[in-house]
């Protein structure tokens, strides 16, 4: 094994939340005291790359039913707030680059943002504007029949 998937519990908030100059890129974290750990504690040798959990939060934990505690919105430039909240990550020497100089990114749910392919030639374009031309950005596919890709 080479590195460890951790999950990423990013929410959008939208483009005028703002950003507290933390590594949230203007969204709402969950659960983010472990990776905040590891970017603050460069003695811990974890080599890892981050999924992004772009599911909403229900009180049953199939991901299909039960209230929402927590909505997922794709508000109009969620992209670029979402690479902002993976920037301290990607600088991190221990992210994963599994073919030495592009990071991993890994979506949990692709088909659950409307325009897939947009949202990822923006997301492509954020990270380019932010120094990481290739991003090697993955998904993770579950109950589906064939192939399905997104350029």
């Amino acid at each position: 094994m080479d590195a460890f998937c951790v999950y990423h519990y990013w929410f959008d908030t939208g483009p005028d939340a703002g950003s507290d100059g933390g590594s949230d890129g203007g969204g709402r974290r969950l659960l983010e005291k472990p990776l905040d750990t590891l970017l603050t504690r460069s003695d811990i040798p974890f080599r890892y790359y981050l999924a992004w959990a772009n599911e909403a939060w229900r009180r049953n934990w199939d991901g299909l039913s039960g209230e929402i505690l927590v909505d997922q919105t794709y508000g109009p430039g969620f992209e670029a707030r979402l690479v902002a909240s993976t920037l301290p990550h990607f600088a991190d020497p221990r992210y994963a680059r599994p073919d030495g100089r592009r990071p991993r990114f890994v979506v949990y749910r692709p088909t659950d943002i409307p325009d897939p392919a947009g949202s990822v030639a923006r997301l492509r374009a954020a990270w380019a504007a932010a120094g990481h031309p290739e991003v090697e950005l993955g998904a993770v596919l579950f109950h589906v029949e064939g192939e399905s890709r997104v350029e």
